[in-house]
């Protein structure tokens, strides 16, 4: 998208300085989208990025464009400037100064205010101490989300991960919630290999990720934030050639996950159970993980569906019916197995929802509700990666509002999954849970009521 809308650059730059502050705002929303659309690999500076554009849009002191603005700057200095003014006790209110931070820190801007620079070892000049924010015992977790699940810090996540450099001073229990927000970015399954060379950003987050999961405790806040960020991961952007995937889906069997919310005639001892399936939330996390990445589990097992549905250990179970290579009568003898469970697995089969026969027996099997709304994300994201599986198929989401659909599902499956013991950081009164929990499942039924509409 082109934001000067066939004029030269100076021609637009001269309108920023004379034209009406809603002209001046569509100028900046056609400039954000450019920077969006031309940026897909989520470089610092875009090579479309125009500060003298950015410098007139300031240069108005217009309270309403700043705010904008600071939705999409790109130079370093403009953003500085405009943290200071977010920083000003005078001449604005609490909403337009917190506004104009979180709008910073999602965008281009977030680098140039860090004090730890690009890669999160040298020091600069920026506004805010990046080690400092995440190292607290109460780190302002607002701003932590808005970093971690800003794009653009993608470079930075394996130090943070790992505690490597200035970011060693972490401490251990921030991590798992950490997970959560790192779930939500958007860069998480971009992988920009191509001929020209690696993405070394990526592998060093792939690398980051099987090194923490490896290593987790199992304890509920880890269990939460691993659910969150495999849930989020996809088999292409995350292959886990050489993690010991048996051994840690093992592992995490043996853990028992406890109620979110609870009253006092609930068993304490009861697992519960999970979203899309008959198993228990522990067992469908396991489940999950294996259908995703447990390829090399099952790469030399030639088992037939018949003998596959038999299979007694959950671990190869998922594995196989989440990766094998299944045919459009495989797929039905499948359904019509015994296992509710396994449609789950097969709503995470690349090779399965690419099938367009073998999509639509799914899709009349899972119908709407929960599962309905899981093969929706899925087939979306897959039309994504191979578009020539899916030629003249629309979206399953109208396209002017699957950018809405995607955040609100993304917030509220956020919200559904880890509530727990983010909520019980704020406030751990009973009461309180029970009514953030009603909440909760409200706002998911509402929203399947209309994704299912």
């Amino acid at each position: 998208m082109d934001w000067k809308n066939g004029y030269t650059e100076e021609a637009m730059i001269a309108q920023v300085q004379v034209a009406p502050a809603t002209a001046v705002g569509e100028i900046i929303e056609r400039y954000r989208r450019s920077l969006t659309d031309e940026d897909s690999r989520y470089v610092f500076a875009p090579f479309n990025a125009s500060d003298d554009l950015e410098k007139s849009i300031f240069a108005r002191n217009d309270p309403y464009l700043n705010l904008l603005l600071a939705g999409t700057v790109t130079d370093s200095e403009l953003a500085k400037a405009l943290w200071d003014l977010s920083e000003a006790t005078q001449g604005s209110t609490d909403e337009w100064r917190n506004s104009v931070k979180h709008l910073l820190l999602q965008g281009h801007a977030l680098t140039a205010l860090i004090k730890e620079g690009r890669w999160g070892d040298t020091p600069t000049d920026g506004k805010i101490s990046l080690t400092e924010l995440l190292s607290h015992d109460d780190f302002n977790s607002d701003y932590a989300r808005l970093v971690l699940s800003n794009p653009y810090s993608k470079g930075l996540l394996k130090k943070i991960l790992l505690r490597q450099g200035t970011f060693a001073i972490i401490p251990e229990k921030n991590l798992p919630i950490f997970l959560h927000y790192i779930a939500l970015n958007k860069a998480l399954n971009l992988d920009s290999s191509n001929s020209d060379g690696p993405d070394l950003a990526h592998w060093d987050l792939r690398k980051a990720v099987e090194e923490t999961l490896k290593v987790a405790p199992t304890t509920p806040e880890w269990f939460y934030g691993i659910s969150a960020l495999v849930d989020a991961l996809e088999q292409k952007a995350f292959p886990f050639y050489d993690f010991p995937i048996e051994e840690f889906a093992a592992n995490w069997l043996k853990f028992k996950s406890k109620r979110r919310f609870s009253s006092s005639d609930d068993d304490d001892n009861e697992e519960p159970a999970g979203y899309y399936t008959s198993l228990t939330e522990t067992e469908e996390f396991v489940s999950l993980f294996c259908a995703k990445f447990g390829s090399w589990l099952v790469k030399d097992k030639n088992l037939k569906v018949s003998e596959a549905l038999k299979l007694e250990s959950l671990i190869e179970k998922s594995a196989y019916f989440g990766n094998k290579y299944l045919s459009k009568k495989e797929v039905e003898e499948s359904l019509n197995g015994a296992d509710p469970n396994i449609v789950f697995w097969l709503l995470h089969n690349d090779t399965v929802l690419r099938n367009s026969e073998s999509r639509q027996i799914i899709k009349e099997y899972v119908g709407d509700g929960a599962r309905g709304w899981l093969l929706k994300k899925r087939v979306d994201y897959q039309k994504q990666i191979y578009p020539d599986s899916f030629l003249g198929e629309t979206s399953s989401v109208n396209d002017t509002q699957s950018e809405e659909f995607t955040q609100l599902s993304e917030t509220i499956s956020f919200l559904a999954r880890q509530t727990n013991f983010i909520v019980e950081r704020v406030n751990k009164a009973e009461g309180s849970l029970k009514a953030i929990g009603y909440g909760l499942a409200f706002l998911v039924a509402i929203f399947l009521l209309k994704s299912c509409g």
